[in-house]
């Protein structure tokens, strides 16, 4: 017998209602005429696959006024407030706080989430907290982690050796962000730090990018070579540059390739 038949449940791109069979969590039956244990009428609501949230900062989520407002209301200063914020992390507040947003996701059909976490912290509390909430929601969300160098891999005092070690913790991805770098040298070395990183690990690799026009983003030319199937993130500009920039270090060779472009009012994903 079914577990669960959820009557009257709106598939994408049908008109008609139908009814769909449940057992251990898994639909096993669609439109069949059965019973079951339980029954649960949807009433027309849409059933889809889980929902992905591809990038938050977990943890830094409800963290807004802390420990002062950001009274520009720039990514820098923002960025300079996390920084002091990080000084007061702990585990059970990283824990506290991220538990709540994955119930808020969950809530809202969320199931697989991508986050960046800061790694520019020597004990690197906010990592260690969130591979241990990964396993604790495992089955419900599945928690994906970029360890992510905020303040930059050589800009970061130890920063090379942060990022070796939030991959031995469990980080999922290597994330990289060469342009906050302080010098352009710094920023190419950066990212042959990353993907060398990523490739001894057979990790994917998730990096902020800027747009073409952008000196600083010319780092980038250094890496010619096929990359991880992975995430390249493309602040400012337009969808032709993501895709001019996707082209140029992701080629053909490389598979899964996958280009986010945001330039604040709207965000490109070009595959």
């Amino acid at each position: 017998m079914i577990d669960l038949i959820l009557r009257n449940a709106k598939l994408a791109g049908q008109d008609t209602p139908t009814d769909l069979g449940v057992t251990d969590g898994v639909i096993v039956a669609i439109g069949d005429d059965t019973t079951a244990a339980e029954t649960i009428d949807l009433g027309g609501r849409l059933v889809t696959a889980p929902l992905v949230e591809p990038h938050i900062h977990l943890d830094a989520a409800l963290t807004v006024g802390q420990p002062r407002p950001n009274v520009s209301g720039s990514l820098f200063e923002g960025i300079a407030i996390w920084a002091d914020r990080v000084a007061d992390l702990s585990y059970s507040d990283v824990q506290s706080r991220v538990s709540q947003i994955l119930r808020w996701q969950l809530a809202c059909g969320v199931q697989h989430v991508r986050s960046h976490v800061d790694v520019c912290d020597p004990e690197l509390r906010a990592l260690r907290a969130l591979v241990d909430l990964r396993e604790q929601v495992r089955g419900l969300i599945d928690l994906q982690l970029v360890a992510f160098p905020q303040q930059g891999i050589l800009g970061f005092d130890g920063g090379r050796e942060l990022m070796r070690k939030a991959v031995q913790i469990g980080a999922d991805v290597v994330g990289g962000i060469p342009h906050y770098e302080l010098t352009r040298e710094d920023g190419v070395e950066s990212v042959r730090f990353a993907m060398a990183l990523a490739d001894e690990h057979g990790l994917r690799v998730d990096r902020r990018e800027r747009p073409l026009e952008s000196p600083e983003r010319r780092h980038a030319e250094r890496r010619r070579d096929p990359v991880p199937c992975g995430r390249l993130c493309v602040d400012g500009g337009g969808e032709p540059q993501a895709r001019a920039l996707r082209d140029e270090l992701c080629p053909a060779s490389a598979p899964h390739a996958e280009t986010d472009l945001d330039h604040g009012e709207s965000a490109h994903t070009v595959n």
